[in-house]
């Protein structure tokens, strides 16, 4: 199964819990700019009363999951049925005897074994993750809140002496908070909400897992129909495909035959030109990033002695690699956009309209750098990429927001 093929069938997974991160990064900048009524100069008792909504941002997280999850499971079998439909399909066969037992049985049971548990497994991650994001939004804007005030006190003894000093207090009190707010929101939406979090501690975005992860079932669901199907057919030889772009585990070993049950020997085409064959196995088969492995865009075709024709391109080992470094260089591009637009949603849920609208056009701005990569390295701008759910485009005709309003 092609790579585009998985992104697509990944797409109403992923898009989903994409979804829910933005909905609850919302959610969470809309009650760091509640309780407006505590001014500055009792940061303390803001901070407290902010901690004590805690529980209630635990329970609107949970309700945001519950409310978005329902389709995840259908859609898994989706990815399922469909690969496996997919390559039995090329392959002329139907899913009945050996076929049956060695797939449709098997991944039907890995599916909802990992619905129930892998899934389960990132609502729950994730809903820890926001109230742990929530306490440290609060901490963070309080602590930065007390930092700006004193720093402004410091920077205004002439005007302190002309003005009353609690008047002078409560503007600065204003001004820091609505400072404390924007620059916690920033780091809150390049943070976001993790999903998942591996054996190294490396913390995943629910986009980046739940991509790599359906992508991964579709992988093994066609790879299983594959396995099921030479077996049906009684071949053991197979030739793997060759792409530019290949990644480094996997460019050596595309164009070449490879036996499944791990043999070695050669093997002849319809024109007499024989070619060395050598066991799977042998090959980075196996491992995440390697030979059939998560996101690997490389095919396998069974071959009968002297009946078949290679048709495979040899790919120099620099192309490949440039090729590589460019789509991911795209992929990158892409979640700056993306970025772009989750914080310019968060401050719009915080009520601060002018940071919203500036970086509606910085996200503008990010989508015109990806545009412009993608043509001049000959990719294709996939628009489905950088979207954003209730994002709101710059309005050119709209006029800059007094410099004074924004989060109070």
């Amino acid at each position: 199964m092609e790579p585009l093929e998985q992104l697509n069938l990944a797409a109403p997974i992923v898009s989903t819990y994409t979804e829910i991160e933005e909905t609850i990064l919302c959610h969470i900048a809309e009650q760091l700019a509640a309780n407006s009524d505590t001014l500055i100069n009792a940061t303390s008792e803001w901070r407290i009363k902010m901690l004590a909504q805690m529980g209630k941002v635990g329970k609107d997280t949970a309700r945001i999951i519950a409310s978005k999850v329902g389709k995840v499971p259908g859609e898994v079998q989706k990815v399922v049925q469909s690969s496996i439909d997919k390559v039995l399909s090329e392959y002329g066969l139907e899913i009945n005897g050996k076929i049956e037992e060695s797939t449709a049985a098997a991944l039907k049971n890995y599916d909802l074994q990992a619905v129930k548990d892998k899934y389960n497994q990132v609502n729950t991650v994730m809903q820890y993750k926001a109230k742990q994001a929530y306490v440290n939004g609060i901490n963070s804007a309080a602590d930065k809140m007390l930092k700006k005030k004193q720093k402004a006190l410091e920077n205004s003894q002439e005007y302190l002496d002309i003005l009353n000093k609690n008047a002078m207090a409560t503007v600065l009190g204003e001004k820091s908070r609505t400072e404390a707010i924007r620059e916690t929101i920033a780091e809150m939406s390049k943070k976001g909400i993790p999903a998942f979090v591996d054996k190294t501690g490396r913390e995943w975005s629910p986009e980046a897992y739940v991509d790599m992860d359906i992508r991964n079932t579709a992988k093994n669901a066609a790879l299983a129909a594959e396995f099921a199907s030479l077996d049906e057919l009684g071949q053991d030889i197979v030739l793997v495909s060759s792409h530019s772009g290949a990644r480094p585990l996997c460019a050596p070993y595309q164009g070449k035959f490879y036996s499944i049950s791990g043999k070695s020997g050669t093997i002849t085409d319809a024109k007499g030109k024989t070619y060395n064959y050598t066991p799977l196995s042998g090959t980075s088969f196996g491992k995440a990033a390697g030979l059939f492995g998560i996101n690997c865009g490389h095919r396998m075709r069974g071959v009968s002695d002297g009946t078949f024709i290679n048709r495979e391109k040899e790919f120099e080992g620099e192309e490949t690699s440039e090729e590589y470094r460019k789509v991911q260089r795209q992929r990158a591009l892409e979640r700056a956009v993306r970025k772009k637009k989750t914080e310019a949603n968060m401050y719009e849920a915080a009520g601060d309209k002018d940071a919203a609208r500036d970086l509606r056009r910085l996200a503008q701005d990010e989508d015109r750098k990806l545009r412009d990569y993608c043509q001049k390295e000959g990719l294709s701008y996939r628009r489905d990429r950088t979207e954003v759910y209730g994002y709101k485009k710059v309005d050119i005709s709209e006029r800059p927001a007094n410099k004074n309003q924004g989060v109070k």
